[in-house]
């Protein structure tokens, strides 16, 4: 039998991390990707690193910093390090739509709004990154940041404000608060937060890489940042279970007119067989 590749969390743990999510609004799952995965992820992120030119419209930090965009666009596997997994189970509380009755209630209907590689340099002031501060048990908005290479106070550990998820304030970015504490990890662990949460980076001294894979999810009805239909390629569709085409966001596509469909909800059965014909659907 071939080795599980995928993390797996104990169901005896989900609880745990679902109550820390609400009540802190963060939590680690230690020891989440198996030592082989975490190695082949980290060589074929440094591959692409190597590979990335000019970028346009990036901040100051985004210049010192080195990125891989597009994770899902890259190769299945990054997909599947979420998508084979049951770590989503932790986000289904949050995010998924209650009424969304075309896709089986354990699944989770939400979608991927982005996801990238990042390998910090520069401080980051703190911040929100669901846009707008809210209160409630629901969010628009969830992060999981999959370390390959561990975080600590020397290389730029992820600062965050616990219970800052509920304040419904912006951050002032001006003030360095007390209650901010440093998220250290091993590598292979997973933080996920509630993108609510007053969070930001300490600077990176060590001179070495601190790579994280992270990925967004919000709610189905959100705006994604990338077009599924056309960026992703067609080996990585083939290769994609129903509930992962589902996260890329093929069952809540907008249409180009009411002529390709109307509802914008749709089943696993709804699916097509190809990224080819959803260009074709649109005339692309």
């Amino acid at each position: 039998m071939a080795k599980d590749m995928h993390g797996k969390i104990a169901p005896v743990d989900l609880a745990g991390h679902i109550a820390d999510v609400r009540d802190s609004g963060y939590t680690i799952v230690k020891k989440f990707m198996p030592e082989e995965t975490r190695k082949t992820l980290t060589a074929l992120i440094e591959g692409y690193s190597s590979e990335t030119g000019m970028l346009k419209n990036v901040s100051s930090n985004q210049a010192l910093d080195r990125y891989v965009y597009h994770l899902q666009y890259k190769d299945v596997r990054f997909t599947h390090l979420f998508g084979a997994s049951n770590i989503l189970q932790i986000l289904q509380p949050f995010l998924n739509d209650p009424f969304y009755s075309q896709i089986p209630k354990g699944n989770p209907n939400f979608v991927l709004a982005y996801y990238n590689a990042r390998s910090s340099v520069a401080p980051l002031d703190l911040h929100i990154d669901s846009y707008v501060p809210s209160v409630g048990n629901f969010t628009t908005s969830m992060q999981i940041s999959f370390s390959l290479q561990g975080q600590s106070s020397s290389n730029g550990a992820t600062l965050v404000v616990p219970g800052s998820h509920l304040l419904n304030k912006y951050p002032d970015r001006s003030r360095k608060l007390p209650s901010e504490i440093a998220l250290e990890c091993d590598p292979g662990d997973a933080i996920i937060w509630d993108s609510r949460l007053w969070h930001g980076a300490l600077e990176n001294e060590s001179g070495k890489s601190r790579w994280s894979l992270v990925a967004t999810f919000r709610p189905w009805w959100a705006k994604q940042n990338f077009d599924p239909v056309s960026g992703l390629p067609e080996d990585i569709y083939s290769q994609l279970s129903l509930i992962e085409k589902g996260l890329l966001g093929f069952l809540s596509l907008p249409p180009k007119d009411e002529t390709e469909k109307v509802a914008l909800k749709e089943g696993y059965s709804d699916l097509l067989d190809s990224v080819k014909q959803y260009k074709d659907r649109r005339d692309l």
